[in-house]
């Protein structure tokens, strides 16, 4: 059986009326010898730095209030900076005056919302949301 295949199974053994719960993925993870024990950092202090880490990302990406209306101040962005790539977090008039790091940005909005309409193809009332003709021409310009 591939790894894949045996994370899935183990999951799937955990489901309890159509529910997982992370509680009881992560009680089935603590065991050495369980086939999703290397899926989690067990040293305390760097999952605890694991976490702050992942707690500032969600303020960083927080959409704050500004005159009234709630907008998103910073994006999470993979881009190139003097032929370095960089992952990282920039503010959205960055962002939105350089050339490379909008079509970047614009190339992972794409990407997500491709991602989404995957997801949600089974929900009917969703069905034609997305322009595909206008992603298409998006796409092709990028």
């Amino acid at each position: 059986m591939v790894k894949k295949d045996i994370v899935l199974e183990t999951l799937q053994g955990l489901v309890k009326d159509g529910q997982i719960k992370p509680e009881d993925v992560i009680s089935e993870a603590q065991a050495e010898d369980s086939p999703i024990h290397n899926s989690f950092e067990w040293d305390d202090t760097k999952a605890a730095q694991e976490h702050r880490l992942w707690q500032a990302r969600q303020l960083i990406t927080y959409k704050f209030k500004v005159e009234g209306s709630a907008e998103q101040q910073f994006y999470n962005v993979k881009v190139t900076v003097n032929d370095v790539p960089v992952h990282g977090y920039f503010t959205k008039e960055k962002i939105m005056s350089e050339k490379g790091m909008y079509l970047q940005l614009l190339r992972d909005a794409v990407s997500e919302i491709k991602y989404w309409e995957k997801k949600y193809k089974e929900i009917k009332e969703l069905e034609g949301i997305i322009d595909e003709n206008k992603l298409k021409e998006i796409e092709k310009g990028l």
